[in-house]
């Protein structure tokens, strides 16, 4: 079930994606995850958490970015 935050994520997120082709949503993890060409590119949680798929190669950066606030 989703909560409130977790309604709030997934409009903000919606919104960023609008016009990407193949952009689908589907409800998994508890939450809503939006997939791009069925892959799943994004999910916001239940909760209002947010899970992002990102290149492997990029992946230490970004968990140590001090903007982005991402725990492992």
């Amino acid at each position: 079930m989703i909560d409130e935050a977790g309604r709030a994520l997934a409009a903000r997120i919606r919104a960023l994606l609008e016009g990407e082709a193949g952009l689908t949503e589907k409800e998994m993890f508890g939450g809503l995850a939006f997939l791009i060409g069925g892959n799943m590119a994004v999910a916001a949680s239940g909760q209002g958490g947010l899970l992002v798929r990102a290149d492997p190669a990029t992946s230490d950066d970004l968990l140590t970015s001090t903007t982005c606030g991402a725990t492992p």
